[in-house]
């Protein structure tokens, strides 16, 4: 049987190649089936898994993750490996559908991997332990395409060590069949306080390391000291908003917006301005004045969404003396929505041809300003229609319109609330239901309150088996106005939980 140190080995090995987005499927696949085969796996008993956990998808990386700690086995663990290892590669899959670098293979080797690694030595080598004196980072940002000019910034190495300061060295893109670049070496200046903050940041950030993959992007290395020498080293992505915001943070405390560290430095969209005018003329019969006998009507909107304030304000003047203003203030709820942006969201419109024709009395005109983090403001406007919007106009509107709908008008208005009746004591509860494929209603007795609109699991019929249904009323009433029979009625189960009862729906 194969010593904990190689099957340690194996596990860190081809765990740092799976974790590596620029890893080629030849690396993980020319020597691992030499290499599990080395170490005692058994091809024929990788199913044994699957075996020890029937009610889960072993095939399954979210599945795998539930349950990858209670396994204590490594052989079993390692078998298991070598079986989804062997039945990829008999598929004929590319590498974005089923290959063995799809994001979901890729994660499924190193949950397994990662265990593997624990089992074989007792502690996770993936996660940093201990008080860190020295941090080394890599960020590369080459990926399959867009290939980069010579001349362009792809790598930084940036080195933070206490007592030492910080240093980055930065290298230029010299073409497919040439070396990096040198373009500069330089020590970023910074007091000894904030060198210990950002140091702590990244001992809290890789506490419970957890690597974002995604394929076909840079990627990032980083080696962490402690104080007694040890390097833990680990990859991963160069991915939006990595360990929630840790590269904002650092490039914020150092006053450095040009760093690349664990997101690449990516450009985000930080604000969105738009005005809209529309201008009417109306032919009126009473007119006061001769030389004026059209009514002018000049309605007008404000949109503004800003990162800084975390708020989205609308504002209408729908006439001179009557104006509306809303205010939606979404503490990291606007920066997400943001986030969800291309930076170069709202930048190209098909615009209409010269001879389009334009009612001379009626006018409809916008004005969108978009403001990022690193291109800074650009402008478009024209006139408010299909082809003179920005052709994300659509999708961009809808979603910031469910977006803000989310939050309703409150419940002042809300007839559920105003509507309500309270219960008496000794009353008990009703819910009048609907099955989610629709139907007549049926009764329900609860043991707690529910709201109009809320779902719950049901026992449904002669069998009893369980369903999804919809509460479309609440009723309260003393046993003996029961509105059914309470030897007859059934009861309430539990209310809808989405992760274990989706499949009742879908079913």
């Amino acid at each position: 049987m194969a010593s904990n140190k190689a099957i340690h080995d194996f596990a860190i090995k081809y765990h740092n190649l799976f974790s590596n987005p620029q890893a080629s499927e030849n690396a993980v696949t020319s020597t691992f089936g030499e290499d599990c085969q080395a170490l005692g796996f058994d091809l024929y008993t990788g199913e044994d898994l699957q075996n020890a956990f029937p009610d889960l998808d072993m095939e399954d990386a979210e599945k795998l993750k539930e349950v990858i700690d209670s396994i204590s086995d490594a052989q079993l663990l390692g078998s298991a490996i070598y079986s989804k290892w062997w039945n990829i590669l008999r598929r004929d899959f590319t590498k974005e559908e089923c290959g063995f670098l799809s994001l979901e293979n890729r994660g499924w080797f190193i949950v397994a991997l990662t265990r593997l690694a624990v089992l074989s030595d007792g502690e996770s080598p993936f996660v940093f332990r201990g008080s860190l004196k020295r941090a080394r980072i890599i960020s590369n940002n080459i990926c399959d395409w867009p290939e980069p000019h010579p001349g362009d910034e792809i790598e930084q190495r940036i080195s933070i060590t206490e007592g030492k300061g910080i240093w980055l060295t930065r290298y230029r893109y010299g073409g497919p069949d040439d070396r990096l670049q040198l373009m500069r070496r330089e020590k970023i200046r910074t007091e000894d306080a904030v060198l210990k903050d950002i140091l702590n940041a990244i001992t809290i950030g890789f506490e419970d390391h957890v690597n974002d993959f995604e394929l076909d992007v840079g990627s990032w290395t980083i080696e962490l000291t402690d104080e007694e020498g040890k390097v833990t080293k680990l990859k991963g992505s160069l991915v939006p908003n990595a360990f929630d915001g840790l590269s904002d943070y650092i490039r914020e405390r150092l006053n450095r917006d040009d760093l690349f560290l664990f997101d690449g430095n990516p450009d985000h969209v930080d604000q969105i301005e738009m005005t809209y005018d529309r201008h009417q003329e109306f032919e009126v019969d009473d007119h006061a004045d001769p030389e004026q006998p059209y009514a002018i009507w000049d309605y007008h909107e404000e949109l503004k969404i800003s990162r800084d304030t975390e708020t989205v304000e609308l504002y209408r003047q729908i006439f001179s003396d009557c104006d509306v203003r809303n205010t939606y203030h979404i503490a990291g709820g606007v920066s997400d929505f943001l986030d969800s942006l291309e930076p170069y969201a709202l930048s190209e419109a098909e615009g209409n041809p010269p001879d389009v024709f334009v009612d001379p009395f009626r006018t409809e005109k916008y004005k969108i300003t978009v403001t990022t983090r690193r291109a800074g403001t650009r402008e478009i406007s024209g006139l408010f229609d299909k082809k003179g919007l920005p052709k994300d106009w659509p999708e961009f509107s809808q979603r910031l319109l469910d977006f803000l709908l989310y939050y309703g008008l409150g419940e002042i208005f809300d007839e559920r609330a105003y509507g309500k009746v309270r219960r008496r004591a000794g009353d008990l509860i009703f819910c009048n239901v609907v099955f989610t494929d629709g139907g007549k209603e049926y009764c329900y007795l609860s043991h707690e309150d529910h709201d109009v609109g809320d779902l719950v699991v049901v026992p449904a019929g002669k069998d009893d088996h369980e369903a999804v249904v919809r509460i479309e009323s609440v009723e309260y009433h003393p046993a003996e106005e029961a509105p059914y029979p309470l030897d007859k009625i059934k009861i309430i189960i539990r209310n809808f939980d989405r992760e274990r009862d989706l499949e009742l729906i879908q079913d």
